[in-house]
Formats: structure tokens, C-alpha cells, sequence
């Protein structure tokens, strides 16, 4: 019997180890926004627990003229898994945003209230940590603030439930059960 659990539970472990991305995953552009008039890309890296993103926004629907980056990292482990689902959770370790253009820097300095992250000293090229704030229209992760997501990851593919667009998943009740259409490949 200690034999036979033994050969079930590796394998397990090794449909989990198959399921479990490595390395940079990419999403192609993605217009956004009213009337599609911003864009986006980003770059999912996973390895060995460790996950970074880079964020990008930009000012055209063509993935043409960069406008900010978001970056971020984390701590994450896998939890259980559904069918081809795997719970995702992720501590933050970092969360910064770099302002690309000079106009963009002119606008998050224009606006008023918690629209700019509350942050009215922006400058161009220049990391801001803005863990825990509210940047128009987001409110990005806190460090140390545990977020439950689910991944999915098949034939190199990588799909999440939250991400890219929901950042501030912090009950686990509340993760999604389905992913996000986006895809991220190698």
C-alpha cells in the first residue's frame, strides 16, 4: 500500500511539474481603453517561486508608442489543482511604475486627488514605488499582501485568471475560476 501511494503521489507531483511555466511568456498587443485608443503588452516571468511582470502601456492601439511600465515581483507558489487550473498565489515583493513620455509625466503631475498614484513629482525614466496605491483606474498590489489567482499552462501557453487586469484579489474566496482569454507564449 506505502508503495502503490508512493508511485500515486509522484505522479502527481509530476502533472504539477508539467503544468508549471518556466521562464519569459509574452502577450501580443492588446488595444484598451474608449474607443481602443491605448494599448498593451506584457512579460510574464516564472521560475523556481519567483514571478515578475513588466506591464506595458501605450499611447496608440498598436503597441507603437510606449507610455508607462508597470513592474512588478513577487513570491508565488502553486496551490491545488482543478482540471487544467492550478491555484496561483503571489506575495509582492516590489511594485513600480516608470513613466515613458513626457507627456504622460505632464498629466499624472496635472491631475488632481489619487489619479496619479498620489504622486505630483513625476519625471520621466524614473521608478515610483507605488505598492498599496491607487493609480487611474487600478489599485495596485501591496507588498506583502498575499493575491489569489489561478493559472493555466498548456503546450507552453500561459493564461491567469486575474492578470493583467485585476490586481487586488486578496481574499481567496474570491479567486477567479476561470482564466482571462489573454495568452502569454514563449
Amino acid at each position: 500500500m506505502k508503495k502503490l501511494l508512493t508511485i500515486a503521489l509522484v505522479g502527481f507531483s509530476s502533472v504539477l511539474l508539467a503544468a508549471t511555466p518556466r521562464g519569459n511568456h509574452y502577450s501580443d498587443c492588446h488595444p484598451i481603453g474608449q474607443n481602443d485608443r491605448h494599448s498593451f503588452k506584457m512579460t510574464a516571468y516564472m521560475d523556481k517561486g519567483d514571478f515578475y511582470s513588466a506591464f506595458q502601456l501605450f499611447m496608440d492601439k498598436k503597441c507603437q508608442k510606449p507610455s508607462l511600465t508597470v513592474i512588478y515581483g513577487s513570491d508565488y507558489t502553486l496551490g491545488s489543482q482543478v482540471g487544467e487550473l492550478v491555484e496561483f498565489d503571489h506575495t509582492p515583493t516590489h511594485v513600480f511604475m516608470v513613466l515613458l513620455h513626457e507627456d504622460v509625466v505632464d498629466y499624472y503631475n496635472d491631475l488632481n486627488h489619487n489619479n496619479s498614484c498620489g504622486i505630483k513629482d513625476w519625471k520621466i525614466n524614473r521608478p515610483r514605488n507605488v505598492s498599496g496605491l491607487y493609480c487611474h483606474p487600478n489599485q495596485m498590489p501591496t507588498v506583502g499582501e498575499t493575491l489569489y489567482d489561478i493559472i493555466k499552462y498548456k503546450n507552453s501557453v500561459l493564461q491567469f485568471g486575474g492578470i493583467p487586469y485585476a490586481w487586488n484579489i486578496t481574499d481567496p474566496a474570491k479567486r477567479p475560476t476561470k482564466v482571462h482569454p489573454i495568452t502569454f507564449s514563449k
